[in-house]
């Protein structure tokens, strides 16, 4: 059974450990059909990377943020920091042409004392402190988790010339979101063991799952989408609206 996000008034903070974030900035956002790099690309009036950061920077869970970034944005998000006043940016850096591999150099760029990596995409804005704690408790317990919700549709498995091989069983798909929270040892030692072949995974669980290992869901939200195409940014300003948040106020 997956793990769920607790009621806001219910929920009690357990996770006592010093957790760094690290916010995979470096996407193109070329299936957003915009000359604009993805964190930049504005919601409601907002960088969209600023979502996600306002909330882990208010979070009292999470101790240091490291951004992987392309080249070129990096003296723009540095910033948008300085303007917004954050103070848990430890370090925004060079990320890389894969997720992957802009994850590992975020994992190289925190703190020696760090016990959790949490990893949430700058694209997915509605970040909440729930979704922050039980991602966090459930990693501490089992030493990896992973946000995801479950599949609506029914799925069609197809071959190269497009015919149905088969029906999936919907009742046991996830879609998978961020956040994704791993013991750091954990993950350290998933990127050493994979050496150069972790380029391929677009996901972070995944490393670990190529290595055997299990990894524990949290039931997320659908509201926590990840803004990919201009049809997203739709569905975002009408959340942020029906929010109370459709002003540019966060």
């Amino acid at each position: 059974m997956a793990a769920q996000i607790p009621n806001k008034k219910k929920s009690k903070i357990l996770f006592k450990a010093k957790v760094a974030a690290i916010v995979p900035s470096a996407g193109t956002g070329s299936r957003m059909l915009s000359k604009t790099e993805k964190p930049f690309i504005k919601l409601c009036g907002r960088e969209i990377i600023l979502y996600p950061l306002i909330a882990l920077e208010k979070s009292d869970l999470i101790s240091e943020i490291v951004i992987p970034a392309s080249k070129k944005s990096i003296p723009k998000i540095e910033r948008l920091i300085k303007r917004e006043g954050f103070k848990k940016v430890r370090e925004v850096v060079c990320g890389s042409s894969s997720r992957a591999g802009s994850v590992r150099k975020g994992i190289l760029s925190i703190s020696a004392d760090i016990d959790f990596v949490f990893i949430h995409d700058c694209a997915r804005p509605f970040l909440t402190p729930a979704m922050i704690r039980v991602c966090l408790n459930t990693a501490q317990r089992y030493g990896v988790s992973l946000s995801a919700v479950r599949v609506k549709p029914t799925i069609k498995e197809a071959d190269k010339n497009k015919f149905v091989k088969k029906t999936l069983r919907r009742h046991l798909l996830w879609e998978a979101q961020t956040p994704q929270v791993f013991k750091r040892e954990i993950l350290v030692d998933a990127y050493k063991k994979l050496r150069k072949s972790y380029d391929h995974f677009t996901d972070d669980t995944a490393l670990l799952e190529a290595m055997g290992r299990k990894i524990k869901i949290v039931e997320g939200s659908y509201n926590n989408i990840k803004i990919t195409t201009p049809e997203d940014m739709f569905i975002a300003e009408a959340i942020l609206k029906a929010k109370g948040r459709g002003k540019g106020n966060i």
